[in-house]
């Protein structure tokens, strides 16, 4: 069948209008088609774009889940060194606290034993003192005393032997700081702290005697200073001692035939020494003999 929309084509000649409807026609026909090219490649620069961020995003979800291990296991291990340290320094704590109290008990019983020290010492301090103090003053009693039998022996027996051993009353007068005189005028009289002088019975007679006038100690002691100061005159009293056996001997060397002449007929006589007396210095005790006892009894 024939269309009957269609019309039979008929030579005709064409409208100018016709001219300019195709050539417009044909200029958009160009631009939409130069606007498809556009298109198409931005298409494809944009698939390469997702492309490429596609695959970043990949890397980085890879290296997420690495780093994401990584900080599971860091944090694992540092859930563990705290644990653990936690635990040391838990038991490190425990361990101070009990050495603490072992030691404020060690310092209470070492105060309580300090102060038990001290108490003892005090009153060791306070006895030595008194012993001393009462040793003083026996010797300052004792002063005036005689020299027994038996030290008189025992000096002229070591002076005899020219023994240099020192004994009681056997020092050179004036060889001490200090020297204690017999107010009644019987010579040079020693006397010392310790028992061996007057404590021992081959030292002391029967014969000596205590003072016995009942006069007071601070007496004794201010006649026994000023019985110190007098050891000035000591050189003088030895040079005395020593004169009469230097005269002796100028007064031997003169020629004398008539004793000459008897010496060599008599028999040799063993001349008599002349015994000197010696005395140990009195020393008044002080602070500092007072500390070197009290060392002495604590050792």
């Amino acid at each position: 069948m024939d269309n009957p929309t269609r019309q039979p084509w008929t030579n005709h000649t064409p409208h100018p209008s016709t001219f300019l409807w195709a050539h417009e026609l044909r200029r958009e026909n160009i631009q939409l088609v130069n606007q498809i090219d556009t298109i198409r490649a931005d298409l494809a620069a944009a698939n390469d774009t997702i492309a490429s961020l596609n695959r970043s995003l990949e890397t980085l979800d890879q290296r997420a889940r690495e780093e994401t291990t990584k900080l599971e296991n860091t944090l694992k291990d540092l859930e563990v060194r705290w644990d653990t340290n936690l635990r040391t320094g838990i038991e490190r704590l425990d361990d101070l606290e009990a050495e603490n109290r072992r030691l404020r008990s060690r310092l209470d019983v070492l105060e309580r034993d300090c102060h038990r020290c001290a108490r003892e010492q005090h009153s060791m301090e306070d006895g030595i003192r008194e012993r001393v103090l009462d040793e003083v003053r026996d010797m300052l009693l004792l002063e005036r005393g005689k020299l027994g039998v038996g030290g008189a022996a025992a000096v002229a027996a070591c002076s005899a032997a020219g023994s240099d051993v020192l004994v009681p009353d056997s020092m050179p007068v004036g060889s001490g700081p200090g020297v204690g005189f017999d107010r009644r005028g019987e010579g040079l009289v020693s006397e010392t702290l310790s028992d061996t002088t007057w404590g021992t019975p081959s030292l002391v007679d029967e014969d000596q005697q205590c003072v016995g006038n009942g006069e007071d100690v601070e007496q004794l002691g201010v006649e026994v200073s000023g019985d110190v100061k007098q050891k000035a005159a000591m050189p003088k009293v030895i040079q005395d001692r020593a004169s009469p056996r230097q005269e002796s001997t100028k007064a031997s060397d003169t020629p004398n035939p008539k004793v000459e002449l008897e010496s060599t007929n008599a028999p040799p006589v063993q001349r008599k020494r002349q015994r000197t007396r010696r005395s140990i210095p009195i020393v008044p005790a002080d602070e500092e003999d007072e500390r070197i006892l009290m060392e002495m009894f604590r050792r």
